[in-house]
């Protein structure tokens, strides 16, 4: 079972249409079905019927499981980024430039001044 299968599964669950659900996924049709297929293949039994488009019993037991597992996935997506930016946050705040680098700044007017006060004023 493949994180993109669970997503398929829950963008078919959400749209019943498996074009509209694999333009949802930004895949191919045809990929969207094979995904599909193999998650079917993997829980042992049909999740959807094909026609109309409407979930099976089995299909409709594991959808709240599935949906728990992509909201886990998303979660654990955004608490890696939120580290990520913490960790450039904290990194910035401690970066301060040399002496050297605002001597050589055209930005710094008055060098003279920023240099005599040291790096609180930064």
């Amino acid at each position: 079972m493949e994180i993109s299968q669970i997503r398929y599964f829950v963008a078919l669950c959400g749209a019943l249409n498996f074009t509209r659900a694999a333009r949802q996924c930004r895949v191919s049709q045809p990929s969207l079905s094979n995904g599909i297929r193999a998650l079917e293949r993997a829980l042992g039994g049909p999740l959807f019927e094909r026609s109309p488009i409407a979930l099976t019993p089995l299909g409709r037991r594991l959808r709240p499981h599935l949906e728990a597992v992509l909201c886990g996935i998303e979660r654990v997506h955004k608490s890696a980024s939120g580290y990520r930016r913490q960790r450039v946050r904290r990194r910035l705040a401690e970066v301060r430039p040399s002496p050297g680098f605002l001597q050589r700044t055209p930005i710094a007017k008055d060098r003279d001044t920023i240099l005599s006060r040291g790096s609180d004023v930064l």
